[in-house]
């Protein structure tokens, strides 16, 4: 397929767990054509691992895959072609594009991960936590934990899954909630009710 060299697939019927990992991932991909660099997944080194990225300008999803040399992941920018309930197909970008080709994507226009990570004083924790459709519960939790006239998207929540998560909030106006879960990880930045 032209602008792709290579692709890997998960189905949810063989490896569910990192199935759901990538539908993770994938929750944070921008659907925003015009943001066409963020329609695209980050794969680079991270110490002795791969880091996954995507973001929408919201909100970041990281995926360090425990499976990555099972599934072939390299490093580049990949697009995910197939996003079903049951099969995801990721494609990896040509690097030998050029710009002007359909599917390029310069690799320095993809925000900097690290440069949005929240930094500083850490001023409330939840541990444990779990967002699942059917229990409210959790959502007004964590909303109680936001500061005063702060929000969070709740489709956001209900997509980190029923995973065990670790929260850190931060000190400051509008700084970005953190999310961690062995392998993953998410930073969700709050919006202002007006």
């Amino acid at each position: 397929m032209k602008g792709y060299d290579d692709f890997f697939e998960a189905k949810k019927s063989q490896m569910p767990l990192d199935f759901c990992d990538f539908k993770f991932l994938a929750n944070a991909i921008s659907k925003d054509e015009n943001r066409y660099f963020m329609t695209f997944v980050l794969c680079e080194k991270e110490d002795d691992h791969l880091v996954m990225v995507a973001t929408d300008g919201r909100r970041m999803h990281l995926l360090r895959p425990a499976n990555a040399d099972y599934f072939g992941i390299k490093e580049g920018t990949y697009k995910v072609l197939v996003n079903t309930a049951t099969e995801m197909i990721f494609a990896h970008v040509d690097e030998s594009l050029k710009k002007g080709d359909y599917g390029f994507v310069e690799h320095g226009e993809f925000p900097h991960y690290m440069k949005v990570m929240p930094t500083g004083e850490i001023r409330d924790t939840i541990k444990g936590i779990s967002f699942c459709k059917t229990d409210l519960r959790c959502i007004v939790s964590f909303s109680r934990k936001l500061k005063e006239k702060e929000s969070i998207n709740p489709r956001y929540l209900y997509e980190l899954g029923s995973y065990n998560w670790s929260v850190k909030f931060f000190e400051g106006e509008l700084k970005s909630v953190e999310f961690t879960s062995e392998n993953k990880q998410a930073v969700i930045m709050p919006m202002t009710d007006l």
